[in-house]
């Protein structure tokens, strides 16, 4: 029943017809320009009485079909059925683990914590489908492998890395249902990836959906190829001796993940054994638990600046022991990937959906450039390979760019 109110409500905001989604044309039919709901990806609740963010509004999804027609641009229709389905950002927005932290989080960050402010369209500061979002991006000039394709995006509104589990809006909040919210977002989403025939999908997120990426597969159509995506999503813990125990208000990374994360699991009543099963090393936690379900690209800068804030300090300040040592932690939690995506710039943590996933480039030698954008189709195509920045430094590689991301690269 939830499934079919959802699908109704998706067809009345999206323009669908009552058997599934319509396929048209990206450019507008009674006019100059494009269709809006075919070249952007649109907003609408995701109907599940458990899929509810901190506050307890309703979460929500973004979705743009994948569109077909003559017009040039419009040939979705003549190639592979390609879904592309991305929880949050990664880690990067961070999470809260006890009463104090998760009320200033509220407090502060609303749209990371409830959905009443989100925008009517996914962006990245005001670009819809341009380079800035990503792989996102409908440009097939800039996006050629993945300008065609249907794109979800679920923003990240429950602090948990959508991991909690809940029984419903019952009882005050803050609310912890990110898994809820993943799967809720599936159901909501399969009786149109059955019907348009997905042939191969994505799936993206952070540490948290990594741990049990297998369960989402399983809701996926059995006939589709399915692979995962670890976007910014490692996480490591410091030896004992040089555990950084302070933490600066509700954010995460101003202390290494022991200081937060065995309560926090608790608090978001998390499926875990442990949880170090949301860190990352060569043999295991998040990234060796998603590989060993399916092929996996895993991404993370070298030099990521919120490791080196968890530790105290940054990377330009920090000294050459401690930036050999995050370097070494970050390139050991990537090792399980088949594809492995490694940059030495500071920032963004998460790149896929932001344009850093055209503008960081490796290997100057070649022609093009490799980037994180042909990295993503190795991944599509099953091959194995390596994206990674042999200069040791930061931003040793002349593509980093600081000045499109620095402070502003968080929806």
């Amino acid at each position: 029943m939830v499934c079919a109110v959802a699908s109704i409500l998706l067809a009345s905001l999206i323009g669908v017809d009552g058997n599934g989604i319509a396929a048209g044309p990206c450019h507008a039919l009674d006019g100059p320009g494009f269709n809006e709901s075919l070249m952007y990806l649109n907003k609408f609740p995701v109907e599940d009485n458990s899929a509810v963010c901190n506050d307890g509004s309703a979460a929500q999804m973004y979705y743009r079909p994948c569109c077909e027609g003559q017009t040039a641009g419009d040939f979705c229709n003549e190639s592979d059925a390609i879904w592309m389905i991305v929880f949050g950002d990664g880690n990067q927005d961070g999470w809260c683990w006890d009463e104090v932290s998760c009320a200033q989080r509220m407090s502060e960050s609303p749209n990371l914590t409830g959905s009443q402010n989100l925008d009517p369209y996914f962006s990245r500061w005001g670009e819809k489908w341009g380079s800035e979002v990503g792989a996102f991006c409908k440009i097939g000039e800039v996006n050629q492998n993945f300008g065609k394709i249907s794109a979800v995006y679920v923003p990240y509104c429950s602090s948990d890395l959508f991991m909690g589990e809940c029984e419903g809006n019952d009882g005050e909040g803050p609310h912890f249902c990110g898994k809820n919210i993943a799967k809720a977002a599936i159901r909501t989403l399969l009786p149109f990836m059955e019907k348009y025939n997905a042939e191969d999908i994505i799936l993206a997120g952070g540490a948290g959906v990594m741990t049990y990426v297998e369960e989402l597969r399983a809701m996926l159509p059995s006939s589709a190829r399915v692979s995962a995506l670890c976007d910014g999503c490692v996480l490591f813990d410091e030896p004992a001796s040089e555990a950084v125990s302070r933490c600066s208000g509700a954010d995460a990374f101003s202390c290494t993940p022991d200081a937060t994360l065995p309560a926090a699991v608790e608090l978001w009543n998390a499926s875990l054994q442990s949880w170090r099963s949301l860190l990352s090393n060569a043999t295991a936690g998040a990234t060796a638990h998603a590989a060993s379900q399916m092929n996996l690209l895993a991404q993370h800068p070298q030099y990521d600046d919120k490791s080196f804030s968890a530790r105290g300090t940054s990377a330009a300040d920090a000294d050459a022991s401690l930036l050999v040592s995050v370097r070494a932690r970050i390139l050991a939690g990537l090792q399980p990937a088949s594809v492995k995506v490694s940059s030495s710039c500071t920032q963004p943590q998460s790149s896929f959906l932001y344009p850093e996933f055209f503008s960081v480039q490796f290997e100057p030698a070649f022609f093009p450039p490799p980037s994180f954008a042909i990295a993503t189709h190795s991944l599509y195509l099953g091959q194995e390979a390596v994206f990674m920045d042999r200069c040791q430094g930061v931003n040793c590689n002349d593509h980093c760019n600081l000045t499109a991301s620095t402070d502003t690269f968080i929806a």
